[in-house]
């Protein structure tokens, strides 16, 4: 799907003018997760890419805090 096209090119451009940088891919609307159109090799991919790649949801606040402590954690720890 584009927004992940998107982010994987935000990534890819944050790399090269600032280097390493963690980074948590949040997606969203899990649940509605059955309506979801993301090829599992691309989260693969995607899994190995991010320190942490987070299924959440804004509605219910599902996963939300657990992936902020994660990217902050990563922050701390220079990864």
């Amino acid at each position: 799907p584009e927004t992940i096209d998107v982010a994987i090119r935000l990534h890819q451009t944050a790399r090269q003018v600032v280097g390493t940088v963690p980074y948590v891919l949040l997606l969203n609307k899990h649940d509605l997760a059955e309506d979801w159109k993301v090829d599992p090799a691309t989260l693969g991919e995607l899994s190995r890419q991010a320190c942490l790649v987070a299924k959440v949801s804004a509605k219910t606040g599902d996963g939300v805090e657990s992936a902020f402590s994660a990217l902050a954690e990563a922050m701390l720890n220079g990864s």
